[in-house]
């Protein structure tokens, strides 16, 4: 690993998440690497080596301290998707990194403009799994939805409907158009 550049870690993660195989020994090399370095790291490498490592479910607790540490440091230059999966990251591997969730929050609602229903729906899906009840994140979140719905997958529906109810947030208005958008779009729903 010694003649990687840095872009090189993070993909070299992304591909193996992204096929779903853990190489330990591998992962272990590149979370060694990353945190030697991860000052170094732009942002969509700190948010593709979260992504990477929560996608194939290893906890790697000091890589993931370090890349919640300089992602809060440059937190204004993440685009949405890199709001989107870092938080995502976080949820799913249950890190409740306090200072760096209120942060992706406020950067989630300035960049709101630019985000696909895609990250809504993660970023939705994030916050219910942790149990965060940013109310004024949750209705910015609504309001760009409802103004999607007509792009939103079958998962993007049912991931932003699961988000307000499992944080018990009654939006009446975006639940009806869930429910309109999902009614003739059933089969596009996966099991």
């Amino acid at each position: 690993m010694s003649q990687f550049y840095l872009q090189d870690l993070g993909n070299t993660a992304w591909a193996f998440a992204t096929l779903g195989m853990l190489d330990s020994p591998l992962m272990d090399s590149i979370a060694a690497k990353a945190l030697r370095r991860i000052s170094e790291f732009v942002t969509q490498g700190l948010s593709n080596t979260a992504w990477a490592f929560a996608t194939i479910a290893l906890h790697n607790c000091p890589l993931l301290a370090a890349i919640a540490s300089a992602s809060l440091t440059r937190i204004a230059a993440f685009v949405p998707q890199e709001l989107s999966n870092t938080v995502w990251a976080l949820s799913t591997l249950e890190i409740q990194d306090l200072p760096l969730i209120p942060a992706i929050s406020a950067s989630a609602l300035r960049t709101l403009s630019e985000t696909s229903t895609q990250n809504v729906s993660n970023l939705a899906w994030s916050l219910a799994k942790l149990g965060i009840t940013d109310q004024t994140l949750l209705q910015a979140l609504a309001s760009k939805a409802l103004t999607m719905l007509a792009q939103a997958s079958g998962q993007d529906l049912s991931n932003t409907a699961w988000a307000f109810a499992a944080l018990s947030v009654e939006n009446v208005p975006l639940m009806q158009a869930i429910a309109a958008a999902a009614l003739p779009r059933l089969a596009a729903f996966t099991t």
